[in-house]
């Protein structure tokens, strides 16, 4: 025992010392160990925000992508022909995105005459496009669906007329032909008759055609007929 405490007090010194290295080693392995955590937690932070701004961008490069096409879109001009009972009738140049109501407000709005249940004011504009509003008593029964027209569809108030002021005898219904002019409800049922049996009318002449229908009937007819 005598000995270990002579060891000891010989060599105090570098016991302490020892002591010292190996405390300031330890307290260093613990500050690196912390900052090196730390670091990595940070790089790890960076890294995610770096990730989510990069995703942010390209959303809002798509979203920007798309909003300005749908924009464009709506505010492609297109033309439409208002016809009827208008306060100005005539060809308007409208967005796309634009209804019905909107071209009838372009031409004035709807004159005392006009038959507004008639017509769908909530659908939309195409071009060449013709939006026509009948006039009351033009149109028996209960307002259709559908009442306004693109040029390839003219069954609109029951057989509209055509762009010149003439009556098409093919897609006019019962009440438009008897419009014409020395037509009756019983030639009215043999236009319609003939139509369903025969096919389309080809020209104006066809009428001759029909039963009851002479020469100078049809040559009374032609200036306000169309096929």
């Amino acid at each position: 025992m005598d000995k270990l405490y002579e060891w000891i007090e010989e060599y105090k010194y570098r016991i302490i010392g020892g002591l010292v290295v190996m405390v300031i080693v330890l307290l260093g392995c613990c500050v690196f160990a912390s900052q090196h955590g730390e670091g990595s937690q940070v790089n790890q932070a960076n890294l995610s925000r770096h990730t989510n701004l990069r995703h942010t961008k390209s959303s809002s490069k798509v979203m920007t992508k798309d909003d300005n096409q749908a924009s464009n879109q709506d505010h492609q001009q297109v033309y439409v022909d208002v016809k009827g009972a208008v306060n100005k009738p005539g060809v308007y140049q409208v967005g796309k995105s634009m209804r019905v109501s909107d071209a009838v407000e372009l031409a004035g709005g709807f004159n005392r005459s006009a038959d507004a249940k008639h017509i769908n004011l909530a659908q939309k504009l195409s071009d060449q496009q013709v939006v026509y509003v009948p006039i009351r008593g033009e149109i028996n029964g209960l307002p259709k669906t559908n009442q306004v027209t693109n040029n390839s569809d003219a069954n609109a108030a029951g057989g509209k007329e055509s762009d010149s002021g003439k009556i098409n005898i093919n897609q006019a219904d019962k009440s438009k032909l008897q419009q014409l002019n020395g037509i009756g409800e019983k030639k009215a049922d043999k236009i319609i008759a003939y139509r369903k049996q025969s096919g389309p009318f080809k020209n104006p002449d066809d009428l001759k055609n029909v039963p009851g229908f002479g020469d100078k009937t049809v040559a009374n007819l032609k200036s306000s007929i169309t096929v």
